[in-house]
């Protein structure tokens, strides 16, 4: 049994949530708070697995209480609601699980509690309508369906709009899609594209048993299949914080790929970039793990190249990786990481390395 609390200073908005989720089945709310000080003092009592938090709230904003549980239990998921769709990066900065818009759509919240539930090894208790779709995120998009077949796209935008959808979870206004995804169409020429790129959308989901795959309500579309995917994983692997090998080649491999990276989706840097910060924490710990120890295992050197890659002006990861190359008697690898950072300071910065990071390389400069 999933264990749910609510906090929102709206008792309506708390009404139609316990109303929608007391309709799945496996769900218990345990508690519901228009004050969080009040959902605070019974959370050790109560022991929640997921908080539904309002980010508007009056006495404290949602963003400052979702650190505020994560000091009391950071094993707790949170799922932001909120009538505003321009919270979404600063809720995933403090890894909430979800986010959805206001009011509230039931198919979207039951994908929501199921995808926890899964996480969380608790039973589905419900059959689901649709079998579930698998997208890969990093890199490329592809999207495979449940017998591991490619889904082919009539077109580019076809592809682009799943993949658009897919990205925002919740519904999202068709004037807000037709911005981003034809920004420099007319807007009737515009709305007559999109109505058709969604129609064939529909049709490629169908033709692979997909009943209903997007629902269009209130002027919104959204997916309604349940999908998983690689960054859902990858958020995973950084929230349980072990720095181990493993989890490091899977931090390389999106560092090298990106997020949608070989897509050239301009609405996708974003969240690019807000995984990216991500993905540097990471391999700032990584590396600092092994700061200490005279002989670094070769991962070491991989995640500082990583760390460069994405911070090129950061003098000392170079500092460390020119280091650790000299130690390991690569010399001409150490010169050519110097002559590298050379070059970028100066064409992008009109800059020199600083003393330190030359003295380390000093004697085998010719």
């Amino acid at each position: 049994m999933l264990r749910v609390l609510i906090i929102d200073d709206e008792i309506l908005a708390i009404t139609l949530l316990e109303k929608f989720i007391e309709e799945i089945d496996g769900v218990q709310i345990i508690g519901k708070y228009t004050w969080f000080e009040e959902g605070l003092e019974s959370f050790k009592d109560l022991k929640p697995d997921v908080v539904f938090l309002d980010i508007e709230m009056p006495s404290l904003n949602g963003i400052e209480i979702a650190e505020r549980i994560a000091i009391i239990d950071d094993s707790i998921d949170i799922v932001f609601v909120t009538a505003y769709d321009h919270y979404a990066l600063e809720a995933f900065r403090v890894h909430a699980v979800d986010y959805l818009l206001k009011p509230t759509d039931k198919e979207r919240l039951k994908r929501t509690l199921h995808k926890i539930m899964k996480r969380r090894k608790i039973d589905l208790p419900e059959l689901q309508e649709n079998p579930t779709l698998h997208a890969q995120l990093i890199g490329n998009f592809i999207l495979y369906d449940n017998n591991g077949q490619v889904i082919k796209w009539r077109t580019k935008k076809v592809k682009e709009l799943c993949a658009y959808l897919l990205h925002h979870g919740n519904p999202i206004h068709r004037m807000q899609i037709i911005e981003d995804l034809w920004p420099d169409v007319p807007l009737e020429k515009a709305g007559a594209l999109l109505h058709t790129t969604v129609y064939q959308l529909r049709k490629i989901l169908k033709s692979h048993a997909y009943k209903n795959p997007i629902s269009f309500v209130d002027e919104r579309y959204s997916m309604n299949i349940n999908i998983l995917n690689d960054l859902e994983s990858l958020i995973q692997i950084i929230e349980k914080k072990s720095f181990d090998d493993r989890t490091l080649l899977d931090i390389l491999e999106v560092v090298k790929k990106g997020f949608l990276g070989y897509e050239d989706y301009q609405w996708s840097f974003a969240r690019k970039q807000q995984i990216d910060q991500e993905c540097k924490q990471f391999l700032e710990h990584y590396v600092n793990k092994y700061n200490e120890e005279k002989i670094k295992p070769k991962q070491w050197g991989d995640a500082l190249e990583a760390l460069i890659e994405l911070e090129p002006f950061v003098e000392k990861y170079y500092q460390e990786l020119i280091k650790f190359f000299i130690n390991d008697n690569e010399i001409k690898k150490a010169v050519g990481l110097y002559k590298d950072l050379q070059e970028i300071l100066w064409s992008e910065l009109g800059e020199i390395p600083n003393n330190e990071t030359k003295r380390l390389v000093q004697k085998y400069l010719k």
